[in-house]
């Protein structure tokens, strides 16, 4: 900010048009982060969604034997998935994400999913 003094005091008029103008930066800065975080977020939710959706899917709902590589699975992408569902747990927790979407699958749902699967593999 430019010092403008008249004198020994500062141009007062000049201080608050530096000062709207530089809260209005502000508020358009603070608003073009809220969306992104919004749209960061969301997709948080969704991916989180998605990937108790394909590990259902593909375990039959069955993660202990999925664990053991009954389904072919690697034990590797199970310890990243508990590690991630471990940090989005402590994020929900913190206040940091929002678990609107978050949410267990019904029986229903996941042989809905698995009939979609099976339907697309041409199965059915």
């Amino acid at each position: 900010m430019e010092k403008t003094m008249i004198g020994e005091h500062y141009n007062f008029k000049d201080c608050a048009n530096y000062l709207r103008a530089k809260n209005a930066r502000l508020t358009a800065e603070l608003a073009e982060l809220r969306e992104r975080f919004m749209v960061t977020d969301d997709l948080l939710n969704h991916a989180t969604v998605t990937i108790g959706a394909v590990i259902a899917c593909c375990t039959y709902n069955s993660n202990e034997d999925a664990k053991i590589g009954i389904y072919g699975i690697s034990p590797d992408a199970f310890t990243r998935i508990d590690r991630f569902i471990t940090r989005y747990n402590r994020a929900v927790s913190a206040g940091k994400v929002s678990v609107d979407v978050k949410r267990d699958l019904s029986d229903a749902e996941i042989e809905e999913l698995g009939a979609q699967e099976a339907e697309k593999r041409g199965e059915i």
